[in-house]
């Protein structure tokens, strides 16, 4: 059922391509949902496919100045539903190379703090 997953909405979000025949759905406010895929990092949710509604109230279309603005806002609709309800390898690949890196950093950083604590005895 659209936007009753477990699942939260992804804060970061990338165009996504969907397989040739599959349909978009309409959302709730009757425009035709777009697809994305959950750009999250260190996220479950993380290479997830969803379609959402054009007018998702926490997806403002990019501004480049104030004359591009329309002239009132488009109505809000709060409609996302999940393409794929199972992360792909090459996303929970990519988390857990992530996870490494950031640890190998802050590894690096205490064991500099720790020589300059050295250096100072």
């Amino acid at each position: 059922m659209a936007s009753s997953d477990p699942d939260p909405m992804p804060k970061k979000k990338m165009p996504a391509t969907v397989e040739e025949g599959v349909e978009f759905p309409r959302c709730w406010c009757g425009d035709l949902c777009k697809a994305k895929t959950a750009d999250d990092p260190f996220s479950y949710t993380k290479g997830r496919r969803f379609f959402m509604c054009a007018n998702y109230a926490h997806d403002p279309a990019p501004q480049r100045n104030v004359y591009e603005q329309p002239p009132s806002p488009p109505p809000l609709c709060s409609y996302y539903e999940w393409i794929d309800h199972e992360q792909p390898a090459w996303a929970k690949y990519d988390i857990e190379y992530d996870h490494k890196v950031v640890w190998e950093k802050f590894h690096a950083v205490t064991r500099r703090e720790e020589a300059a604590e050295k250096m100072k005895l």
